[in-house]
């Protein structure tokens, strides 16, 4: 396996250590899906889209060589803490382990920080497909792949080179639920027992729609998007059936839509972008959106916890392909997190609740195909 001799772009981060010897094309895919912006390195802005969490994943990267393993942890301005004993020959293998970091937006959403944290892990989980996908770079399943030493919540993890068949690890004991954030921290730990450990089919895109992604203003989302003329743009980034109990609906000034085979079937003929705006918290910009693509679910309560984290990862890995094919497109989209309740039973989306959406709208950039 290729290895590099300048891991480290940024010295100042490693002063005086010795470069990793990881592979060029794992370093390529790192950079592109989970970097940060390079045309704004002062604002240290993330290539990932969010769902409206803060900074919540960690990205560790187990090395495993001679039966041994060491770990590094990976920051998105380009730079590789070592986290365990270093070595000094390349890697037999790699699995990349995305952890669940929640204590900041603990402290500023509380309870409410769940669904949050783990939308931007599986936002974090699809970028690294994409990118993977796009460089050339082959991800396999990771079975068995290390925990955590100071008892993270890793929710997954995707594997470099040949695939190692193990037992699933035994997770750790929760915290406890009393303090401040003691619940959230416990229903990560709970959702770390079911792992995802696969890769998802991932649709087409070029490293340049990647590298040009960025979440657009939603005034900016309010006119050019044309749902009759698309169809081809949803059939290649939303799977023609979603994870049981996920479904996608668009909202546009002709009314709703619901994905069902691969087609848009319209469930209704009002404008429901105005009320859809008053349950997203402090984004009334909505109403004016040209589409609103919304993914429901079931309530948390009525899922297990493998069948939670598999559902909100399609939906997070759903909403980062519409993403990034918006870039491809010359289109702008922006993720919306926030959501309140569901809506009386019998209505349009059957009254279950809104986890995630995706704004989607023309901003006259160049497509970047």
């Amino acid at each position: 396996m290729p290895h590099t001799t300048d891991a480290l772009e940024r010295a100042d981060l490693l002063a005086g250590l010795d470069p990793l010897p990881l592979p060029h094309a794992l370093l390529d895919v790192l950079r592109a899906g989970l970097g940060s912006d390079p045309d704004r390195p002062d604002a240290r802005l993330r290539r990932v889209p969010s769902a409206g969490a803060l900074h919540p994943v960690q990205v560790h990267l187990d090395q495993h060589r001679d039966g041994r393993a060491e770990t590094v942890r990976w920051y998105p301005h380009g730079g590789l803490v070592p986290l365990s004993t270093r070595q000094a020959t390349p890697p037999e293998r790699v699995d990349i382990v995305l952890v669940a970091a929640p204590a900041r937006t603990i402290a500023k959403y509380g309870d409410r920080s769940l669904t949050p944290v783990v939308l931007d892990v599986g936002y974090a989980f699809s970028a690294l497909l994409h990118a993977a996908a796009a460089h050339g770079l082959e991800l396999s399943p990771a079975p068995g792949f290390r925990t955590p030493d100071d008892g993270g919540a890793a929710l997954a993890a995707l594997r470099v080179g040949a695939p190692v068949h193990r037992p699933v690890p035994v997770g750790r004991p929760e915290p406890a639920g009393g303090r401040p954030g003691g619940l959230v921290e416990a229903a990560l730990h709970e959702l770390a027992q079911h792992p995802i450990t696969s890769p998802l089919p991932t649709s087409e895109v070029s490293c340049e729609a990647i590298a040009t992604r960025r979440s657009a203003p939603l005034e900016e989302l309010a006119y050019g998007f044309d749902l009759d003329n698309a169809l081809s743009f949803f059939q290649d980034g939303l799977p023609r059936q979603f994870h049981s109990g996920v479904t996608a609906h668009v909202a546009t000034a002709k009314g709703v839509f619901t994905w069902r085979e691969g087609h848009w079937k319209r469930v209704s003929h009002r404008d429901e972008r105005p009320g859809l705006a008053a349950r997203a918290a402090h984004q009334r910009q909505l109403a004016g959106v040209a589409a609103l693509v919304l993914f429901t679910a079931h309530p948390a309560a009525a899922l297990g916890g493998a069948d939670y984290l598999a559902s909100r990862f399609a939906i997070a890995h759903a909403g980062y392909s519409l993403c990034v094919r918006a870039a491809g497109w010359g289109l702008g989209a922006r993720p919306i997190g926030g959501w309140s309740g569901p809506p009386a039973p019998g209505t349009w989306d059957g009254g279950e609740a809104i986890v995630h959406a995706v704004a989607l709208g023309g901003t006259g950039t160049e497509p970047a195909r």
